[in-house]
């Protein structure tokens, strides 16, 4: 059984076994990719945790480009890098966040609440074609995956909402006026 910083081994391809999944966190979803859904941490000198923020530390390089005419008249290109250094920290607990909508009565008003509350609440509903559950599709932070990098030959995928702390939107303290 693997230890919880290390990921599972990969099954080997094989065209007549079917791929093996594994039980969540981790499951299989090609030959060649696994999905984690769990705590990441970054083994880098450049970025440093503590209980309360993740701090890193990035270097933005680029390329400055001059043209300078030498005695003799000929022209030359001079390409020189650069690097500008930022620093990025983050609280690591997610505080409370209100969303004030203007038009709240509106199209998009009740369509963003209604969806917000309806996942939060687990709402379901009657069609024609079968009952229909809240999801959060099309959103960019609760339904995207990011490659991370690779383990093996396989890339390993995790939720977009696990790269950092971030507000789920069923805890969106929701206000507003039409």
């Amino acid at each position: 059984s693997p230890t919880p910083n290390t990921p599972p081994a990969i099954p080997s391809p094989s065209p007549r076994k079917p791929v093996r999944s594994f039980s969540p966190p981790t499951s299989v979803m090609a030959d060649s990719a696994i999905s984690f859904s769990g705590p990441i941490e970054v083994a880098s000198p450049n970025v440093t945790y503590t209980a309360e923020t993740i701090t890193s530390n990035y270097e933005y390089r680029t390329t400055d480009v001059s043209f300078e005419e030498s005695k003799d008249g000929a022209r030359r290109l001079v390409a020189t890098p650069n690097v500008s250094t930022y620093q990025f920290k983050t609280q690591r607990t997610v505080p409370r966040m209100g969303l004030m909508v203007v038009g709240w009565g509106g199209n998009n008003g009740t369509t963003v609440t209604g969806g917000i509350i309806a996942n939060r609440e687990g709402i379901s509903w009657n069609t024609k074609s079968g009952v229909k559950n809240p999801n959060y599709y099309g959103s960019i932070t609760q339904a995207s995956t990011i490659n991370v990098g690779t383990h093996g030959v396989a890339d390993v995928y995790v939720p977009f909402s696990s790269i950092l702390p971030m507000v789920n939107p069923n805890d969106l303290v929701i206000g507003g006026w039409d």
